[in-house]
């Protein structure tokens, strides 16, 4: 049913394009963070819920913090520099090694 309400609403369905677009380009740009490059885990308290933050040194220099909550955005941006990071295989990682 949102679906359909999306889709069928012109405005509504170009604002969708878009972000997916948006999100395309993005996932193209991006590089790939694995664990064996970071260094942590350290705990860490996100509006009352523990989590796990990773941090990985940028060749810009800057530390790039992940932080692994659920419903966290795979993407991360270097605030030094241009680089999106991409930490969907350190995720994978991280699931496979909690199942094993």
């Amino acid at each position: 049913q949102v679906a359909w309400e999306c889709l069928r609403d012109p405005k509504a369905r170009k604002e969708y394009d878009l972000k997916l677009d948006r999100s395309r380009i993005r996932k193209e740009k991006s590089m790939t963070i694995l664990v064996e490059d970071c260094s942590g885990p350290e705990e860490v308290l996100m509006d009352s819920t523990a989590a796990l933050m990773y941090t990985y040194e940028c060749r810009c220099g800057d530390q790039v913090e992940i932080i692994i909550l659920p419903d966290e955005d795979e993407f991360i941006d270097c605030l030094g520099c241009s680089l999106v990071y991409d930490s969907t295989d350190l995720r994978k990682q991280l699931r496979t090694r909690e199942a094993s």
